[in-house]
């Protein structure tokens, strides 16, 4: 009866382990994925509004009037008379240019597509609810024998 028992119990971790966890030989894994839940009604699409702080570069040209080089007049040009002579002096356009940096909230949105509300979660075919986990059938029977077995509770 003991090595049936024994048998019982390898073979049954062995399915157990096989289902959800792999080895290399040093330590254990988990895999898989969320195959085993289904939901009963259609996924929705939810979105949302997120709004980030970005920092934007501006540049901005900047004019100004200032006094030209002194020159010698031309026809028409008002004259100055100073302590060097008579001479002409005009005012001219200059420009510069100012880069400038500033916060700017950006709002983006975020959408989550395919959400299935957690009320209607279910296991998919094939699959037994254990626990508040779906678990293949043959795993649900593997784990009774070791419940009948006393080995677990």
């Amino acid at each position: 009866m003991k090595g049936i028992t024994r048998t019982l119990l390898v073979l049954a971790v062995s399915a157990l382990l096989g289902l959800f966890w792999s080895t290399d030989g040093r330590t254990i894994k988990r895999t898989g994925d969320n195959s085993n839940w289904c939901c009963e009604v259609e996924p929705t699409s939810s979105s949302s509004n997120f709004t980030s702080i970005e920092i934007h570069q501006f540049t901005k040209v900047i004019w100004e009037v200032k006094v030209g080089p002194i020159h010698q007049c031309a026809d028409g040009e008002d004259t100055t008379v100073g302590p060097i002579g008579v001479y002409c002096q005009g005012m001219v356009n200059v420009s510069r240019t100012v880069i400038t940096y500033q916060q700017v909230p950006v709002v983006k949105p975020v959408i989550q597509q395919g959400v299935c509300p957690t009320e209607h979660l279910v296991c998919c075919e094939g699959y037994v609810k254990h626990q508040d986990q779906c678990l293949k059938s043959s795993a649900i029977d593997s784990l009774q024998a070791l419940i009948d077995a006393g080995l677990i509770g």
